[in-house]
């Protein structure tokens, strides 16, 4: 009857009319083809037009092949002794008495093939989520009967991985607390549950609240370290293990994505617990812009007076915002940099150079912390004295430039003025500019293998700005500096395009950096003497 209507095309409508005239043949039509498809191999899909919500018939029947179904997967090659709903061996029934229920006419479930219990398995799982959604008591007590049983078969295990992804696929708000203490309490059965969950994830995250996610991070990340991660490049079979990985960070995106208070919190945590995780303090970043963008307000009359008097101020609301300032700034430096460029300059008289150069002197560029320099006065001179950011104060931070180099060159930070009727605001906005010489060996890396993944995350900032002082070569006149010859491979032009490529492939890491080039020219004169 059931695989006749849905070869029919007559679906789940009309069987749900059929249960209102004869419940008892349905459900009988129900058990009995589930038994003949699972016993002959076949996947028996047809049930899932069947709601076991129509009548109480339907329902008992489900929970009926829940317990036999069970019984029949986990049941031990060559025992045909009957188990209960967990797997475990029960007593044999007296003569008259059928075990689990079943009708005395009707023949036990015997599933000889891995296939055929493959089968049975995933056919299991969809009845025991469609008897969960109907709301009957008995799916959850079945459910819990599979984690609380003996998994020391890997059948077993098997069958607990499925009841737990069925009760996280009907109510994961709810059910997540259990699942978490059964599987905590065996190493094994962890893994498999992780394992099962991995290829189903999006179907549940959703419900849970920012601190359950925490603690599923928490879980997962105990089964799977990210500190053992081995990327795989290239086009590759994406296996179980791999899919848990990626629902592992999937989980803290999901949390990012929240733009809460209870989101950054919850993150906050798992930095502390995990301090060496860089990928969770860049979900810190995420959580916190999102947040502020839903708590975005209009400016004030006084801030949009202040914009109309002078065309050079600019709102900074946001990180990008901050950042596009900056790169009007650096514009604006480098449009003044011809007049006096020759401070970025180093000058040698003639007699410090080899007779063969016949030069009255040579010129060659001053080291990076010159540049670093440099870029951070005329920063504060712009931003700090002149108030460019009308509703923030802005503070340029240079670090030691002739001191130890690995860190961050400029950062550049924004916090509120206090506003008249909220008082003190406590957001704060930053932006790292890297300063890089067109010679430096990490120009090519260092965007992102130094501004992006590390300077930001270390910051508290997704966004940075990598700027590349470029010295024209034909002004570079002291052809024996080391330097010459490697910018001399370079071209200014192939170079941003570069930079600008690689800066959209960043934007994957949830970072992002604007490449900038400022050109450094000195006062020559030019091949006709002028």
């Amino acid at each position: 009857m059931i695989k006749k209507l849905h070869e029919s095309g007559g679906g789940s409508r009309l069987l749900s009319r059929a249960v209102e005239h004869s419940a008892s043949q349905l459900a009988a039509a129900v058990d009995a083809y589930v038994r003949g498809e699972l016993m002959q191999g076949h996947l028996a899909s047809e049930t899932e037009l069947v709601d076991p919500a129509w009548h109480v018939e339907l329902a008992d029947t489900f929970a009926a092949l829940l317990t036999e179904l069970a019984d029949a997967i986990t049941r031990t090659r060559g025992d045909d002794g009957p188990s209960d709903a967990a797997g475990q061996q029960a007593p044999h029934p007296a003569p008259d008495e059928p075990p689990n229920g079943r009708k005395a006419d009707q023949a036990a479930l015997s599933l000889t093939t891995d296939e055929s219990r493959t089968h049975a398995l995933q056919r299991w799982e969809e009845m025991l989520v469609a008897l969960l959604q109907a709301q009957d008591q008995r799916a959850v007590d079945t459910a819990h009967h599979a984690l609380e049983a003996d998994v020391s078969s890997g059948w077993q295990r098997q069958l607990a991985a499925r009841a737990a992804r069925a009760l996280l696929t009907v109510d994961s708000h709810q059910y997540l607390a259990t699942v978490l203490s059964a599987v905590g309490k065996d190493a094994a059965l962890g893994r498999d549950v992780a394992l099962c969950l991995g290829a189903s994830y999006s179907d549940f995250l959703a419900d849970l609240e920012e601190e359950q996610l925490a603690e599923l991070y928490r879980w997962l990340s105990g089964l799977f370290p990210p500190e053992d991660d081995v990327p795989i490049e290239g086009v590759h079979f994406v296996g179980p293990e791999e899919q848990t990985r990626e629902w592992r960070d999937r989980v803290l995106q999901s949390i990012s994505s929240r733009g809460s208070e209870q989101a950054l919190r919850a993150l906050t945590k798992l930095r502390d617990e995990y301090p060496s995780r860089v990928i969770i303090t860049s979900h810190i970043l995420r959580a916190r812009t999102n947040l502020f963008a839903s708590a975005w307000s209009p400016p004030t009359p006084v801030e949009l007076a202040a914009l109309f008097e002078d065309a050079n101020r600019r709102l900074v609301r946001s990180e990008r915002e901050l950042a596009d300032l900056l790169v009007e700034v650096l514009e604006a430096i480098g449009n003044d940099l011809p007049t006096h460029g020759e401070l970025l300059w180093d000058r040698l008289p003639a007699r410090v150079l080899p007779k063969s150069y016949q030069l009255k002197e040579a010129w060659l560029p001053k080291p990076e912390p010159a540049l670093s320099a440099y870029i951070s006065h005329e920063l504060t001179k712009r931003l700090e004295r002149r108030g460019l950011a009308v509703n923030r104060e802005v503070l340029v931070r240079p670090t030691d430039a002739y001191g130890a180099g690995d860190r961050t060159d400029i950062q550049i930070e924004a916090t509120m003025r206090d506003d008249p009727v909220k008082g003190p605001t406590p957001d704060r906005i930053v932006v790292v500019i890297e300063v890089k010489g067109p010679w430096n060996r990490e120009l090519l890396s260092a965007q992102q293998q130094q501004l992006a993944q590390r300077y930001l995350p270390e910051a508290g900032t997704r966004t940075g700005i990598y700027l590349v002082g470029w010295y024209p070569l034909e002004q570079w006149t002291y052809k024996g500096d080391y330097r010459r010859r490697r910018v001399a491979q370079l071209s200014e032009h192939a170079l941003l395009a570069s930079l600008e490529t690689q800066a959209a492939s960043i934007t994957r890491l949830d970072a992002l950096t604007v490449p900038f080039l400022l050109t450094i020219p000195r006062p020559h004169r030019n091949s006709d003497g002028t």
